[in-house]
């Protein structure tokens, strides 16, 4: 509910696309978040990205996809 609310407050204010689908926003986020964390706990990093840590990797990814979110 408070994601939506965020999600939806920055849609608003013309920082998220005006045409975005709230919850599909909603299930992105979760899936990329959950995606990269089960990367990271199972060690797979190294077999997606052998150039890098994890960590770093993680950060990167998350900022292009929410460069990726904005209007």
């Amino acid at each position: 509910l408070r994601m939506m609310d965020l999600l939806q407050r920055a849609r608003n204010a013309g920082q998220l696309a005006p045409d975005a689908d709230i919850d599909s926003v909603v299930l992105s986020c979760r899936a990329l978040v959950y995606g990269l964390a089960r990367m990271a706990a199972d060690g797979h990093f190294p077999e997606w990205q052998p150039d890098g840590q994890p960590l770093d990797l993680m950060r990167r990814a998350l900022a292009d996809f929410i460069a990726g979110l904005r209007a």
